[in-house]
């Protein structure tokens, strides 16, 4: 077995990247990482909010097989990661928030949150933290046989967090047009920690959301390209922290021999139906059409498009419900991830 790299980008959308087709010039290193790889165009998310989706990643089951709905709740067993222990692999997860310590605390092994050791609670650095820390993980763990090292960037989820090199990057409205009270939540620039006096950052953020959606509030054309706009210089943000874990992965030497995936979990929806942001109860394509970019560097025959679905033939039978007390036990797959081909021939 040869290692895998396994990077995460929340809330990603596949039509905002070039390589999908994405007018603006937000992905320029995962684009050059799909011209050498393969991409799938027919690839869709388990789930329209995180915690079912990652559960669906981990288990290879759906979400009404392993019965995750919330972060609270989490499965006790995986026919991936024990796959991954028969082939000798370690594993290891960097990532961004706590959650995912609940949600893989059966199903992997050494998971680092980087809120609780290099940064904070929507930290501007979140995606810079993550990229170190899993350098620093492949140098320790690299060259010690076998690994999957799985990790989640907070990708272009809100509220948009951005260095001032990226901040202002595909502005192309009037910050006096837009709407102030998005300003204020979306895009809390002018503060360093979101945190205060007991009040959890993200409920006003929740609150909007909320309100957009229930048809209580309204998002005006400039407001919505300003989001739009947001959205986009945080997938560039993403793309050049993903970009910087590339470049480390071949100068510890590891990247001949090492496959990378890059996938999201779900999209972002800007009233293309109606809904704003995800985890409503809309399913439409914007919300859970998701990337996918597969390399092999054993393959030398360049890049290649899948256009069809790609799943194992035999889907899982289904599992008991999750509980937060007690955990489902995720059903076995018929037929082993390993011997399933997605390459096109």
């Amino acid at each position: 077995m040869r290692n895998i790299l396994l990077i995460v980008i929340d809330t990603l959308r596949a039509d905002h990247l070039g390589c999908y087709g994405y007018a603006r010039r937000t992905s320029p290193h995962l684009d050059a990482l799909a011209e050498r790889s393969l991409v799938l165009d027919a690839l869709w998310s388990a789930s329209n909010f995180t915690a079912p989706a990652f559960t669906s990643l981990f288990t290879a089951c759906y979400p009404h097989q392993h019965g995750v709905f919330d972060f609270k709740s989490r499965v006790t067993s995986s026919p991936v990661y024990e796959l991954l222990q028969r082939n000798g692999a370690r594993t290891g997860a960097v990532t961004t928030f706590g959650f995912f310590g609940n949600l893989l605390r059966h199903i992997w092994d050494e998971v680092e949150v980087v809120t609780s050791t290099r940064s904070f609670g929507y930290s501007k650095n979140l995606p810079r933290d993550v990229t170190a820390s899993a350098l620093a993980w492949l140098d320790r763990n690299g060259q010690d046989g076998p690994f999957c090292l799985f990790t989640h960037y907070d990708g272009p989820h809100t509220p948009y967090r951005l260095p001032d090199e990226f901040a202002d990057r595909f502005d192309s409205v009037d910050l006096a047009d837009v709407d102030p009270e998005f300003v204020r939540i979306m895009f809390p620039q002018d503060q360093e920690r979101l945190s205060a006096a007991g009040v959890r950052p993200d409920t006003p953020m929740l609150r909007l959301i909320k309100s957009v959606n229930r048809g209580r509030r309204q998002i005006d054309p400039a407001t919505l390209q300003w989001l739009r706009d947001k959205y986009d210089a945080s997938v560039l943000y993403n793309d050049h922290a993903v970009g910087d874990l590339l470049s480390g992965l071949d100068d510890l030497g590891l990247a001949d021999d090492t496959v990378v995936a890059v996938i999201s979990d779900h999209g972002e929806e800007f009233l293309e139906h109606g809904g704003f942001s995800h985890g409503q109860i809309n399913l439409y394509e914007e919300v859970i059409r998701t990337v996918g970019i597969i390399h092999d560097p054993a393959r030398t025959d360049g890049s290649a498009r899948l256009e069809h679905p790609a799943q194992p033939a035999h889907p899982a039978q289904p599992a008991h419900p999750a509980h937060p007390t007690q955990p489902a036990q995720p059903a076995r797959l018929a037929r082993p991830v390993s011997q399933v081909d997605l390459w096109p021939t």
